[in-house]
């Protein structure tokens, strides 16, 4: 983990969150969100804007060419959808580097009696409760907050120390994480998964490919994209190889059960009732859902 992410709020959190709180209040259906808390965590001053048609038209045109506002936009109904179908047997959450994501909230019905545990590094995550504090936004009891650095952390002892029960049936949710990590960090994760997770677990998480990483430039979005985040001081360390997401879930004991790519995603979320598409998404994601086998 950088620096810049240990000492200070991530800035690719603080872009999921304006984003977020674009789409909510977006008139388009193809690219509105339901994450009503999001515009309740940004800045004051950003309020207006995200609420005012022009300047998230704006918004969207600056972003334009590289697919992101989309991407994020479709990520975002994808994994709360999966909240709002939790399966009964799910017994913990862990939502891993968890910036400003607000599902422990919105989906506390869905959970049940659930425990939800998120890990992220201690500058955003107080960041975030001082947020909710100060929109008077109610944190559900069975929501624990884990600071943790990815590169160095000992995840199981850290969860074990909150409750945290091994072996049993959990989602996993690593949105817009491992991209961002060390390839240790990153298999000191799925490690832990492999080696505490019950059968039927499920992992969700999203990652570039790894040609991205080699400067290919090859997908539509990824030059733009790639250039963001290194200018945001958070770039890309890590990813798998254009079709060998089997190979690598294979290693920690999960099988793929879905994947989106940027052209399922418009399928699934930018194509009319005629079949025309009305957005085109970030070409160098997978979005990946597995289970522990």
């Amino acid at each position: 983990m950088s620096k810049s992410v240990k000492n200070k709020v991530s800035m690719t959190a603080r872009v999921t969150r304006f984003t977020r709180a674009m789409s909510y209040y977006d008139k388009n259906p193809y690219y509105k969100t339901d994450d009503y808390i999001a515009p309740l965590l940004i800045p004051s001053r950003y309020k207006i804007v995200v609420r005012n048609d022009i300047t998230r038209y704006i918004y969207r045109k600056r972003y334009g060419g590289s697919g992101v506002y989309e991407y994020l936009a479709a990520r975002t109904k994808l994994i709360d959808g999966i909240f709002r179908g939790l399966p009964p047997h799910i017994r913990q959450v862990l939502i891993f580097g968890a910036g400003f994501d607000s599902r422990a909230v919105r989906f506390k019905d869905s959970l049940g009696n659930a425990a939800v545990y998120e890990l992220d590094s201690p500058a955003t995550q107080q960041a975030k409760i001082k947020g909710y504090r100060k929109a008077n936004i109610g944190i559900p009891s069975n929501l624990k907050f884990i600071p943790v650095d990815f590169g160095e952390a000992s995840l199981h002892e850290k969860l074990a120390a909150a409750g945290f029960r091994e072996n049993t049936a959990n989602l996993y949710i690593l949105e817009g994480l491992i991209s961002y990590l060390d390839p240790e960090a990153v298999d000191r994760i799925f490690s832990f998964l492999k080696a505490f997770s019950g059968k039927g677990s499920t992992a969700i998480f999203d990652c570039i490919y790894a040609s991205v990483l080699r400067r290919e430039n090859i997908y539509y979005g990824e030059k733009l994209c790639y250039n963001y985040a290194i200018g945001y001081g958070e770039p890309f360390k890590f990813g798998i190889e254009k079709g060998r997401i089997d190979d690598f879930l294979s290693g920690y004991g999960f099988k793929l059960v879905d994947k989106y790519d940027s052209t399922k995603f418009e399928d699934v979320y930018f194509t009319d009732e005629k079949g025309k598409k009305t957005g085109r998404v970030n070409g160098m994601h997978d979005v990946v859902i597995a289970e522990k086998t």
